[in-house]
């Protein structure tokens, strides 16, 4: 396996490992489409935030 191809698969594992903030989807940062399977959360947050709630939430206007 290559060096990329490890790099893939513990990107996919993270992305899968986080969960989504319900906030997430109401915030100016959200982007929420899905790219070889893993969803591009946000521009700050890739992955999502893993913590209780975002501190670079902001609500769209």
């Amino acid at each position: 396996m290559s060096k990329l191809q490890r790099q893939e698969d513990e990107m996919y594992e993270v992305a899968y490992t986080i969960e989504i903030l319900p906030d997430c989807q109401i915030c100016k940062h959200h982007h929420g489409q899905i790219y070889g399977g893993v969803e591009l959360v946000c521009a700050v947050h890739p992955y999502g935030y893993s913590g209780d709630s975002c501190p670079d939430y902001q609500a769209k206007k």
